[in-house]
């Protein structure tokens, strides 16, 4: 009789990570109501792409639509328009269906990305795995309640960082530039490869935003810029008024003690570039271990961006399993965000207090960027020098 060969840990880790996704997140997607939640702004954007694609900026139309489909509240759609094509055909099914398809596909990318990372899985311990998921489990699946797309970003960029590792920095840039659906965390991770000299990863991600723009001006034509204009500015003043403690990122935590919103966007912007200028200084001397970097880049733009909010957290899937493979003693930070971000929910979501824990945990990748050696004859595509 033949001998059967245990499994490896590998795929001991992917397929847990499987189940606890199922196990965590089903019964999450299925409590959710579509009308309470932000799918609401997506679905809507979905139908007037379809019906009026002019007006898909226009805040007067967003507000008819959203009314329309019974919205507990009004959330402005500010996303590149080629995003509004990929609700457009679930708009057809009717709010309730169109909520069901997207949690389900959804729970589906996370299921492709432990598929994706299962080789980066399996060098975790089972403590440090939980110590991932621990960090992870509110932001993905509170994300997952709002409906939100904070799982498609995190399968862009888990997908572009794979590419590269792999050699492919064109075609790896070009899918980060799709991350730049939401812009704001995509810049400072742009900046990073410019800091790195990555020439093709930044060429590709360009290539990609020109594309989404020039798809955007022909769906929506020449109003565009007065119409999204206006879209941005009412998201970053009237609707952020009310939840920008919030927010997990410096902006967030310097609302606790700034009352302007003046005021506040400039200090915001001042410590935030104070950071991106620390930030390249340091990444400029980690070229040895640029998976590292990388995941230091991810933790610093969460730290400065601009209109963030829990869900956007879980792009630390990504960065925390880079960090935690080559450092484990970092699943201590894992550990803690995990615990800071239950006791926020517990205390009323004043997520701006886990700003200094991203900025912290940054940090720390950064300096054990800078001080980790490659071993002895590994030459791998994430640890290449840059290119000139």
């Amino acid at each position: 009789m033949r001998e059967m060969r245990p499994i490896s840990r590998m795929w001991l880790n992917t397929i847990a990570a499987m189940v606890c996704v199922l196990g965590a997140f089903v019964p999450w997607a299925m409590s959710a109501s579509a009308r309470s939640s932000d799918f609401v702004s997506h679905y809507a954007a979905g139908e007037i792409v379809r019906e009026r694609p002019h007006d898909l900026y226009s805040l007067a139309v967003q507000r008819e639509y959203q009314a329309a489909l019974g919205a507990k509240k009004f959330l402005p759609w500010v996303h590149p328009a080629p995003e509004a094509l990929l609700f457009a055909s679930l708009s057809a099914l009717g709010i309730e269906k169109a909520f069901r398809v997207w949690e389900a596909l959804n729970l589906a990318a996370l299921c492709w990305i432990a598929f994706l990372l299962r080789r980066y899985l399996g060098d975790l311990t089972g403590a440090q795995a939980l110590a991932l998921f621990a960090a992870t489990v509110i932001p993905l699946g509170g994300g997952l309640a709002a409906g939100q797309d904070h799982i498609l970003c995190l399968l862009l960029y888990c997908a572009a960082w794979l590419l590269m590792e792999d050699g492919c920095d064109v075609l790896g840039g070009c899918v980060f530039g799709l991350t730049f659906v939401r812009f704001q965390l995509a810049i400072p991770v742009l900046i990073f490869f410019v800091v790195m000299r990555r020439w093709r990863v930044v060429g590709g991600a360009v290539a990609a935003v020109l594309a989404m723009m020039a798809a955007s001006f022909a769906l929506v034509g020449r109003g565009l810029i007065e119409s999204y204009r206006e879209a941005i500015g009412y998201l970053a003043t009237q609707h952020d008024a009310v939840s920008v403690t919030h927010m997990p990122s410096v902006r967030g935590l310097l609302a606790f003690v700034m009352s302007s919103p003046r005021e506040l966007a400039m200090v915001t912007a001042v410590v935030s570039v104070i950071l991106l200028i620390a930030g390249a200084a340091m990444w400029r001397r980690a070229d040895e271990r640029f998976d590292l970097a990388f995941a230091s880049a991810l933790l610093l733009a969460l730290a400065v961006d601009y209109h963030a909010f829990l869900y956007e957290m879980s792009v630390v899937v990504l960065a925390g399993l880079l960090v935690v493979r080559r450092c484990p003693r970092f699943a201590a930070m894992l550990w803690a965000m995990g615990a800071v971000e239950a006791a926020l929910v517990a205390l009323g979501g004043r997520f701006g207090l886990l700003a200094p824990l991203l900025v912290g945990a940054a940090w720390w990748v950064m300096w054990d960027a800078q001080i980790q050696k490659a071993p002895d004859g590994e030459c791998r595509p994430g640890l290449v020098a840059p290119q000139e």
